[in-house]
């Protein structure tokens, strides 16, 4: 699931960075977010925050980006896995990469489950934040984070030499017209089968992708297609979901 952009404000001492940047030192960095429970209720916007007032999750962000809409802003985003939470979050920060707290802001209040709760979530967060020139934000990418669709997307059509296969997937966009409960089977849109055991299939839900192993299991006998799999997360109804097929394990009938 995802959460619309989020509002809040850069911090003082991220401000006093990006007056830094425009006088000719080094560009803000965005690198990590930070999620807390407010110490118990939603907080204010205060440029004067220097860490959250209950941190509870730190992670590295996906991507930093100019907002389409607005050259005068920039858009972060950050996937939360479905193991992360078993609280509310109230509250989140970014942090550059010299362990700053650069910009600050209220989430609204919203419980994050954890998957072996029976109700994993995997939350994408996007936050709008102002700026005045487009040189103030770099972003340092880690190994370790989670993709979204749009990353992806990015990312494959970067790399040269990248098999056919992968640039052109077996795909279907839909959305679920009813719920699907944790450990229910998913129904894949007409058409659109794979080979068990290739793992060759690809998952987003609400733009995020999902892992398999962690929210998705394959259904079916190796090298015998199927249209369906298991979810281990709840899928409400109306969730947006995306699947592809790495074309050269598409489903096709099967002959000795």
């Amino acid at each position: 699931m995802s959460n619309d952009n989020l509002a809040g404000v850069w911090t003082r001492k991220g401000l006093d960075k990006l007056a830094a940047q425009l006088a000719g030192g080094e560009a803000v960095t965005i690198k990590h977010i930070a999620l807390g429970d407010g110490g118990g209720s939603v907080p204010p916007a205060l440029e004067s925050m220097t860490g959250l007032l209950g941190e509870r999750w730190r992670g590295v962000v996906n991507t930093v980006e100019i907002d389409p809409d607005s050259e005068n802003s920039v858009i972060v985003q950050a996937v939360i896995p479905y193991n992360v939470g078993g609280w509310f979050i109230r509250e989140w920060g970014l942090y550059d990469s010299k362990g700053d707290l650069v910009a600050y802001g209220p989430h609204a209040e919203f419980y994050k489950p954890v998957l072996d709760s029976g109700s994993g979530a995997e939350l994408l967060e996007r936050i709008k934040l102002p700026i005045s020139s487009q040189s103030q934000i770099s972003l340092v990418v880690s190994s370790d984070v989670l993709a979204t669709r749009e990353y992806v997307d990015k990312a494959v059509g970067r790399v040269a030499g990248v098999v056919e296969d992968i640039r052109a997937p077996l795909s279907a966009r839909w959305q679920l017209t009813q719920a699907v409960e944790n450990g229910g089977t998913l129904a894949l849109p007409e058409g659109v089968s794979y080979l068990p055991g290739h793992k060759a299939l690809m998952l987003f839900w609400d733009g995020a992708a999902c892992a398999e192993g962690l929210c998705f299991e394959e259904i079916g006998e190796k090298n015998v297609a199927s249209s369906s799999v298991k979810l281990l997360f709840d899928a409400p109804k109306g969730a947006e979901m995306e699947v592809r097929v790495l074309g050269h394990s598409a489903a096709k009938p099967l002959t000795e």
